[in-house]
């Protein structure tokens, strides 16, 4: 029986022409740079400031020296801002930090177009040099031109913000209670010495509060302090208050740095009535 023979004829394939090599560079090259614009006017239109505009600003918290109008106008300052889809919120809250009454930020966006922001405030302690010493004691610095809150003026080294307000109510707590006096300033001067004055006008200086040396020398730094050093002081003024009729009004100043007792200068105008008299 005879059998059949089957025959695979095979080709070698054919190799691409040089202009079809052209052509597909060509038009990957397209494909690419299509791709590249494409990407470029998406970015425009994603990063242009009118394509999602925050068209309202909601600002939530219990405010009282900020107003939403002075939060608005501080965040539409800024011209990053003005886009809600690449809105940086990080950066956001950072930079609604850096209002001065600014404690803490919280910030979200809700599409299309509104921004929440929830603000709370630093809450003043005193004025404190030519700004406002806070309750988490820290000295801010504000616009004091409108601000009339009746607080104690503090002065001294920003780094010794607290101790100062601490003794300012250590003072009050005693001049209160003892001559019915009420502090309108405080100052820890450059040298460590304490003055006091009262609303009616007359300066109280307390001195330094450090332990001192026999020898007279200069207290050193870190020296350790002796808290109840100046009530023995204001304790010889509550004394003197009491035997000298109107002091507070009459006098100019008190200096209580003395182991005992203390030097009164009285006012020119009570002199001269003194003098009439």
């Amino acid at each position: 029986m005879a059998g059949y023979r089957v025959r695979a004829e095979t080709s070698e394939p054919r190799g691409r022409t040089r202009g079809e090599v052209i052509f597909g560079i060509l038009f990957l090259a397209l494909v690419v740079l299509a791709d590249v614009l494409l990407g470029r006017m998406l970015y425009e239109s994603m990063t242009d400031v009118d394509a999602i505009q925050v068209r309202k600003l909601q600002v939530e918290g219990h405010l009282h020296y900020l107003s939403e109008k002075k939060v608005a106008d501080y965040f539409l300052s800024n011209y990053d801002n003005l886009n809600l889809l690449t809105m940086d919120l990080s950066r956001v809250r950072h930079y609604l930090l850096k209002m001065p009454w600014a404690r803490t930020v919280t910030v979200r966006k809700r599409l299309p177009d509104i921004l929440y922001v929830y603000l709370t405030e630093y809450r003043p302690a005193a004025y404190f040099n030519n700004g406002i010493l806070t309750g988490d004691w820290k000295v801010i610095h504000p616009d004091l031109s409108g601000f009339r809150e009746p607080l104690v003026h503090l002065y001294g080294r920003e780094d010794q913000a607290e101790k100062i307000f601490q003794r300012y109510l250590s003072f009050s707590e005693f001049l209160r209670e003892r001559c019915n006096a009420e502090i309108w300033r405080v100052d820890l001067t450059s040298d460590f010495m304490w003055e006091i004055r009262l609303t009616s006008g007359l300066t109280l200086y307390l001195g330094r509060d450090l332990d001192t040396f026999a020898s007279g020398r200069e207290e050193r730094e870190g020296e350790r302090e002796n808290e109840d050093a100046l009530l023995p002081r204001l304790r010889t003024f509550a004394e003197l208050n009491s035997r000298i009729p109107n002091l507070m009004e009459n006098a100019e100043y008190v200096d209580l740095r003395y182991e005992t007792g203390a030097a009164v200068k009285w006012r020119e105008d009570t002199r001269e009535d003194e003098e009439k008299k």
